[in-house]
């Protein structure tokens, strides 16, 4: 791992920095929360397959001795599992433990699971604070999750890989005003040797062997029940849907045949007007389809009246053509 300094300043100019300040930052990162007593809550994000849970995984083994031996345990996607973790960590009296979210929210397609993760951190912070947990959450884009989990992030990498064998991680430190209600970020700094120096980007290479080989076990385990989850979770839902979508025609034919249980005041016999509010109230159908009935039974009732006056129409001709024509013969 390899931290890029850029110059502010002009003419630019860009240095590799040695192992030395990768440890600073790494030391500052762990300081904050052992020394100072805080707790850590960071978002990573990349395009898929680009890093970010491999990030997250070396991150953890370098700052918590209890991450690696505790590996599929620490690495949870669902809160449930992120509930047995932190008690888990609670119980051993651990302090700093990592918890890696990996792929947050591909769960759920609704902002229900990124609700329920909220409201799990904010319990976690308040009730597990004195742990000092830290936590990685791993999720495609940063703006998909929910403001009010976003709100809790203290830090953000944005994470580019431009080959396979580095990526380049864009670290910010975040910092949210509530009397604003805006986000500030800005690039962290390192003192190190008397000076300070503002981390732009880090030039971070391909894990070790040991982590990858573990991480794609734990992950494909996971990955394939997920899908088995969320397929059933897609099935259940159309089935649902299908089960209880109404039939709209017949609906439409009882509400033409009653057609005047909703009758407006305004409704004519070849001009019918119903009353939408009724339709929906009556036959417990949501506003987008009683609108629909309301259309369809309004047309179908006006030419069926139509029809009707048309008819008797055509019988009362009849009835007094013939009349005239006896009239007619007996006058001949």
């Amino acid at each position: 791992m390899t931290f890029i300094y850029d110059e502010r300043v002009e003419p630019h100019f860009g240095g590799y920095y040695s192992a030395m300040l990768a440890l600073a930052y790494f030391k500052h990162q762990r300081a904050h929360v052992m020394d100072r007593g805080f707790t850590s809550l960071s978002a990573v994000d990349s395009r898929h397959r680009g890093g970010k849970s491999l990030f997250a995984s070396t991150v953890g083994y370098m700052l918590d001795p209890s991450f690696w031996p505790n590996y599929e345990e620490r690495v949870v996607t669902e809160a449930s599992e992120f509930m047995t973790a932190i008690e888990s960590i609670a119980a051993k009296g651990i302090k700093g433990g990592v918890i890696q979210v990996d792929e947050g929210g591909v769960m759920a397609s609704s902002s229900d699971w990124y609700e329920k993760f909220a409201r799990v951190l904010v319990k976690t912070f308040n009730m597990f604070g004195v742990y000092r947990p830290v936590v990685y959450f791993c999720q495609p884009v940063r703006s998909s999750v929910l403001s009010s989990l976003r709100k809790l992030f203290h830090n953000y990498y944005r994470i580019e890989r431009y080959s396979t064998q580095f990526n380049y991680v864009f670290p910010y430190t975040l910092k949210f005003s509530s009397m604003m209600n805006k986000w500030f970020q800005h690039h962290p700094t390192v003192r190190l040797a008397g000076e300070k120096v503002t981390l732009t980007r880090i030039k971070f290479f391909m894990p070790p062997k040991f982590i990858i080989d573990r991480y794609e076990a734990h992950a494909n385990v996971k990955k394939d029940s997920m899908l088995e989850r969320f397929v059933d979770e897609i099935r259940t839902t159309e089935f649902k849907a299908q089960k209880d979508t109404p039939d709209v025609d017949k609906l439409v034919t009882l509400v033409c045949d009653n057609y005047k249980q909703y009758e407006t005041k305004q409704s004519k016999p070849n001009n019918v007007k119903l009353e939408q509010a009724k339709i929906e109230f009556t036959l417990k159908v949501n506003s987008r389809i009683a609108k629909y009935i309301k259309f369809e039974a309004e047309r179908k009732a006006a030419d069926r009246n139509k029809a009707a006056i048309e008819e008797e129409e055509k019988k009362k001709f009849n009835v007094s053509g013939r009349q005239i024509d006896r009239v007619n013969y007996l006058q001949e």
